[in-house]
């Protein structure tokens, strides 16, 4: 395809668009609030026609994954079930038109979690996708990706093909406590890593009262045992080292033979290679926007433009 391809993120609060170009380097990048949750339907035409009139020949070919194919967004989609091959996500890319211009739309992933309870994706897969086009060792062999964010995702990966994930509250749950509970006045910044991070990391992974532990860093503050510009990173510690303790256990099969994969924004994957270091577990980090970008470039690959 001459003009490459346009490849887009479609979030709930975000919006990020990337032009491809027809050797598969990033040409140009677009990045808004227009996500689903901002916008009315008839805004989400507009946002469309902005990308095709900015890049008119890639916009020949438009790939897209995120909540435009949920509930809140244009149409709802079908997930796809969990194990699944790469290539069988490409190959079920759906058509979605959005005004006078078609999309194909990855449709999430489903599948039955550690605990037997259904899970869901959507958006992740194509990231996930990039993260096994760009490590060989995961197309045969097994690995775990981590995925931190407001709601963070770990993925299980055996030969090539996600077998299966589960989603922990984390980012959500940090997110309300520093905003609507009695926390809020002692998570003030954004949380480091330093020894008070790694100290809660050590309570969130000793396996004990998570609830507890989480009042304490009230508790800590007020009698003077913890300075209140630490808080952040002492709550961040707690919750961090919790999710990882749990992921430790149901994962431990994906653990020791290789690094964990995190995916996602640089500070918060950070904390997460930090408190996985502490922990005795190695990490490696792929920006989202560079794995969003392969996982589409595997897309394209495998099934072209839009037919």
């Amino acid at each position: 395809m001459d003009g490459g391809f346009v490849a887009i993120d479609w979030g709930s609060s975000n919006f990020r668009a990337y032009r491809v170009g027809p050797s598969g380097v990033l040409l140009d990048r677009l990045a808004t609030a227009d996500g689903v949750a901002n916008v009315e339907r008839e805004g989400m035409v507009g946002v469309v026609d902005t990308v095709v009139s900015r890049w008119p020949p890639a916009a020949q070919a438009l790939f897209c994954c995120g909540m435009i194919g949920s509930s809140v967004g244009w149409t709802e989609l079908p997930y796809l079930d969990c194990p699944i091959d790469p290539d069988e996500v490409a190959r079920r890319m759906t058509s979605m038109t959005i005004g006078d211009n078609v999309l194909r739309v990855s449709p999430g992933l489903t599948c039955r979690s550690v605990d037997g309870f259904p899970d869901v994706i959507r958006g992740e897969e194509v990231l996930c996708l990039g993260v096994i086009r760009s490590e060989k060792r995961l197309r045969k062999g097994r690995g775990l990706l981590c995925l931190p964010g407001t709601h963070t995702k770990w993925v299980a990966i055996r030969d090539g093909a996600v077998r299966s994930f589960s989603t922990s509250l984390v980012g959500e749950l940090y997110e309300a406590l520093s905003t609507s509970s009695l926390l809020q006045h002692h998570l003030k910044g954004d949380a480091e890593v330093s020894e008070v991070f790694r100290v809660g990391v050590d309570y969130g992974a000793s396996g004990g009262g998570l609830m507890r532990y989480l009042f304490s860093v009230r508790s800590r503050s007020v009698v003077g045992e913890l300075a209140y510009d630490d808080g952040a990173s002492f709550a961040s510690g707690i919750l961090i080292g919790s999710d990882i303790r749990d992921a430790m256990e149901v994962y431990s099969d994906l653990l020791g033979t290789s690094p964990v994969v995190l995916v996602g924004e640089a500070g918060l994957c950070e904390l997460y290679r930090a408190a996985l270091a502490h922990l005795g577990q190695e990490a490696a980090v792929t920006p989202a926007e560079e794995a969003c970008i392969e996982g589409f470039k595997f897309i394209h690959d495998v099934i072209g433009g839009v037919s």
